[in-house]
């Protein structure tokens, strides 16, 4: 299995754009042979769904991401943990177990973000879906020239709109407070976030490590942007300016690392 996928990475390199659709492709098509025996290659499905969506995520190519992510079982991390735990004892490999977790750590944040992204886009089409208009408002003068049955007609016709639009902006309140929690957990683990935290003395092919983080690098700076940015209109949709100032506060605490 090993064996074919590299194959398909020599067969299928990601630098040409004419052919980069089909080269993804077929990429992802060959890695679900990883998944085949996953008590052997779990560690090897791990670090490579990891380079595949390095380079996904620097092209912004979401689709084929969340595609990728949906071949990749939820418990990749926790299959390799699983393949930690039965290494013997003695003479057990730390380093190789730190350079796993480590890529459990980049797989991890490419989950949060977008399942960050997904509540985000719920969010925005709720908050711009359009409702049917409230009833046109009388005057007093012409509500008094009503007789009972068109005044009980038209109070249950505003009532049942002003509920609806009620029942409309809490259901955006609430999805916008599970994006903005989830943001901010997020940002409050910004140093980690597409960031390796290798130690040198652990690292096996100095070079690919080399290539590892400068492609972390670049993401984590873009999609940090990407994160604020996603706070900040999530804040101004709610009209609240000190929110959108604590957001300033926020990017200038030193303990996140936020400067971007």
């Amino acid at each position: 299995c090993i064996k074919a996928y590299e194959k398909a990475k020599l067969e299928n390199p990601l630098d040409d754009s004419r052919k980069l659709s089909d080269s993804i492709a077929q990429r992802i098509n060959i890695w679900r042979f990883l998944l085949i025996s996953p008590e052997n290659t779990a560690c090897e499905a791990l670090i490579e769904c990891n380079n595949l969506l390095r380079e996904l995520f620097e092209r912004d190519r979401y689709a084929e991401a969340m595609e990728l992510l949906g071949m990749a079982p939820q418990n990749l991390t926790t299959q390799t943990n699983e393949l930690i735990k039965k290494l013997p004892s003695d003479g057990r490999d730390e380093a190789m177990i730190r350079r796993v977790q480590d890529q459990q750590r980049e797989f991890n944040s490419y989950l949060l973000y977008l399942e960050i992204m997904e509540k985000f886009s719920i969010w925005q089409h709720r908050i711009n879906e359009e409702l049917s208009e409230m009833p046109k408002k009388i005057s007093d003068v012409e509500y008094a020239k009503l007789d009972v049955i068109q005044k009980s007609e038209y109070e249950r016709q505003m009532n049942h709109a002003m509920n609806r639009i009620q029942a409309h902006l809490k259901d955006c309140e609430k999805y916008q407070n599970v994006v903005v929690n989830q943001i901010l957990d997020l940002l409050y683990q910004a140093p980690t976030f597409f960031a390796s935290c290798l130690d040198l003395n652990d690292v096996e092919n100095f070079e690919e490590h080399q290539t590892r983080v400068a492609q972390l690098s670049r993401i984590h700076e873009r999609y940090l942007y990407y994160t604020i940015t996603m706070l900040i209109t999530l804040y101004r949709k709610s009209r609240n300016d000190l929110d959108v100032l604590s957001v300033a506060n926020l990017l200038m605490d030193s303990r996140y690392d936020l400067y971007v």
